[in-house]
C-alpha cells in the first residue's frame, strides 16, 4: 500500500515511532517530540542540522505530524497488507478497492 513521501527518496510517516499511550513520536533520527491534544507533533527547530532532513522534509520550519485518532488501526492495516498489491477498478472516474467495506 503507498503512503504518500513528503521528500523524493524519503521517510514515510510509518517510519516514524509512535508511542499512542505515551502520546510521544520518533523520528527516524531518534529525536521524540510530544503529541498535542489536537494530533499534532512539530519537530521544528530540531530539525537543523539534521544529518536525515533531507529525506524528511522540505518545510523551512521542520517535520510536522499529524496523528489522527485512528492512527493506529491505519498502521496495523499498512503493516497487514505490506506491499501486497490492492487491484484497482476504475470506473465512471470513480477509482474502487474491490473488498474493502464490503460485508
Amino acid at each position: 500500500m503507498q503512503i504518500r513521501i513528503d521528500s523524493p527518496g524519503g521517510f514515510t510517516v510509518d517510519e516514524f515511532t509512535v508511542d499512542h499511550e505515551a502520546g510521544i513520536v520518533t523520528c527516524p533520527n531518534g529525536l521524540t517530540h510530544r503529541i498535542s491534544a489536537r494530533g499534532h507533533a512539530a519537530f521544528g527547530a530540531a530539525c537543523t542540522g539534521c544529518p536525515l532532513r533531507q529525506r524528511c522534509t522540505r518545510s523551512r520550519t521542520g517535520k510536522s505530524l499529524k496523528i489522527g485518532p485512528h492512527d493506529a488501526l491505519q498502521r496495523a492495516a499498512r503493516t497487514a497488507v505490506g506491499d501486497q498489491v490492492i487491484p484497482q477498478v476504475e470506473r465512471s472516474g470513480v477509482t474502487e478497492f474491490p473488498g474493502f467495506g464490503v460485508t
